[in-house]
């Protein structure tokens, strides 16, 4: 089943974090780069065997060992590729060695966008940062929302909404006084004004000016009610390097958080594919719980329970949900009457704070034979859905909708069809799960 765009991310992303922590004893770590092109792929083949002549020159025979058997590994992959662009339309990233505990690491990455220069590393560490750069490749946008009551400064990359800061004023109320006292009421209230947006000016060079003294996005949508957003793209006391880099201006009803999604979702030139592909799922979420719960589940239990049915169409997670999966391989069922010779899988879910007292539970109840291995929860679920064909899509954005949905659910899905829930058996474990709040409140709040 081939994964889609948010699938592919996400995985991508875990496989990169995995990979950043392993560390190799000497440079036996190798990280391989290659461009979906036929002649890059034939100077690749030509590197590895040119180092695997030389690479008896390394003094340590363990050392010369460990990058001989991995230089061998990397050349046995490379010959099963006949057409690189057809199998790996953006290039093949190879990550091959022996960490300090002597376990050997083979993986193989296929990248999200194209792979534009060769490369062959041998170090310590794995050399990841092209694979890196390409998790970040959208745009960083800043947006500001100015009100009478406060001021909001965040950004958007991709489906990630980030608040930066905000802070609050009191304007005096818009009422004339009479006699003698309307004039200096009047000045009264363009001074506060005036000094309002002077304070969130410098406030704006703060937030989006960095200490290399560069703009920190690519450009910034100002937001407000009134004209005080006018006042402020007009300010002279606005730093040039800022105001060079507004895009547009963005009439919205709320200030704060409710206005920062609003001023993102009116603004056409803040929408981008991945935000938009991401606002579809979770929109049709919502619709089907408004309309009938007969083809929406909710929570861990009832989605795990209805994915062996084969009747669950799509399934949306958040990206971390703090929960991992216990996958546990028995050589019987522990029943006499009932043993064989095929191992028995249970799985249970946990919060990870219990992931350590769980496993060693269940350890104490095995026997020898018996394993136990643990995955993160989404990566565990994007896995097992393959097995049914059933689609997955990774909810990673911070807008409100996305916040509505990690607070409410953290997992979700669409049936293609209705089944009896009563009949459903939930998994062990699962009854009591709670998902953990999200480590930067501020963008989740609903």
């Amino acid at each position: 089943m081939k994964t889609n765009g948010t699938v592919q991310r996400f995985m991508v992303k875990q496989t990169l974090l995995d990979l950043q922590d392993i560390r190799g004893s000497g440079t036996t770590l190798i990280s391989v780069y290659i461009p979906p092109k036929f002649p890059q792929l034939q100077r690749m083949v030509a590197t590895i065997n040119s180092e695997i002549g030389i690479v008896t020159n390394i003094k340590s025979k363990t050392t010369q060992k460990l990058v001989g058997n991995a230089l061998k590994s990397i050349q046995a992959r490379l010959k099963g590729i006949k057409n690189i662009a057809a199998s790996h339309p953006n290039g093949i990233c190879l990550f091959v060695g022996t960490d300090v505990n002597s376990k050997k690491i083979v993986q193989e990455v296929d990248a999200i966008s194209t792979v534009e220069q060769m490369v062959y590393k041998c170090d310590k560490e794995f050399f990841l940062s092209p694979l890196m750069s390409q998790l970040e490749t959208n745009l960083t946008y800043g947006v500001v929302v100015i009100t009478g009551n406060n001021a909001l400064y965040g950004t958007i990359c991709g489906t990630q909404r980030t608040i930066l800061g905000s802070n609050g004023v009191l304007l005096p109320n818009k009422h004339k006084a009479g006699g003698q006292s309307a004039p200096r009421s009047n000045d009264s209230g363009f001074n506060a004004r005036k000094a309002w947006v002077a304070k969130v000016a410098e406030n704006m060079t703060r937030t989006f000016i960095g200490s290399d003294h560069k703009l920190s996005c690519a450009a910034i949508v100002v937001a407000g009610a009134g004209d005080l957003k006018d006042d402020l793209v007009m300010s002279p006391l606005l730093d040039k390097r800022i105001k060079d880099a507004i895009i547009a201006t963005v009439p919205v009803n709320y200030g704060g958080k409710n206005g920062f999604h609003e001023a993102i979702s009116k603004c056409p030139q803040l929408a981008t594919y991945e935000d938009s592909v991401e606002q579809g799922h979770l929109k049709e979420f919502f619709q089907t719980v408004a309309k009938t719960d007969e083809l929406v589940l909710f929570g861990v239990s009832e989605v795990t329970a209805a994915l062996e049915t084969g009747a669950v169409q799509k399934i949306l997670v958040t990206e971390d949900t703090k929960m991992c999966t216990v996958v546990v391989e028995t050589s019987s069922s522990g029943n006499d009457e009932t043993k064989s010779n095929q191992p028995c899988r249970r799985v249970e879910n946990v919060a990870q704070a219990k992931v350590h007292s769980t496993v060693a539970a269940i350890r104490a109840d095995l026997l020898a034979n018996d394993s136990v291995r643990v995955f993160p929860f989404t990566r565990w679920l994007i896995e097992e859905a393959q097995r049914y064909d059933t689609q997955v899509e990774v909810i990673s954005g911070g807008s409100a909708l996305a916040c509505q949905f990690a607070n409410s659910f953290g997992v979700g899905g669409l049936l293609r069809f209705p089944i009896d829930r009563d009949a459903l058996g939930t998994m062990d474990g699962d009854d009591d799960l709670e998902f953990e709040d999200s480590e930067n409140e501020g963008n989740c709040s609903p």
